[in-house]
């Protein structure tokens, strides 16, 4: 099953290893994004599950562990990723879900090496 977590882990990556595991905030965001962040940063779309219907658990589940915590009290994290997930229950798995990335000059559409789509990650 392919997973979702390519995303966080190539950020991570990116930003540097374990000593600066805290340049990165994962927010998880219930249905739609606000517009000022998707405007803001770069954005994308991912599957949150397979077969007729997904759920909050699932997308969860195939993001994988998420960083916990913030950077800090007062400052905020140079990278932030914006994930949004199902509501709670089973939904329809009709539709593809956010991820927005703010920070470290990412802006326009994502793209991924695991996709023949742009925008889909």
């Amino acid at each position: 099953m392919p997973r979702v977590v390519s995303i966080l882990a190539l950020l991570l990556l990116a930003t540097a290893g374990p000593a600066r595991a805290r340049t990165v905030a994962v927010d998880v965001v219930t249905g739609e994004q606000p517009r000022d962040v998707r405007e803001l940063g770069g954005v994308g779309l991912y599957v949150a599950g397979e077969g007729l219907y997904v759920s909050r658990q699932e997308a969860l589940d195939r993001l994988g562990k998420l960083p916990v915590g913030r950077c800090g009290t007062l400052a905020r994290c140079p990278v932030e990723v914006f994930v949004s997930v199902p509501p709670l229950g089973a939904q329809p798995n009709k539709r593809r879900f956010d991820v927005t990335v703010l920070g470290r000059g990412y802006r326009g559409v994502l793209v991924s090496p695991n996709t023949r789509i742009d925008g889909l990650v």
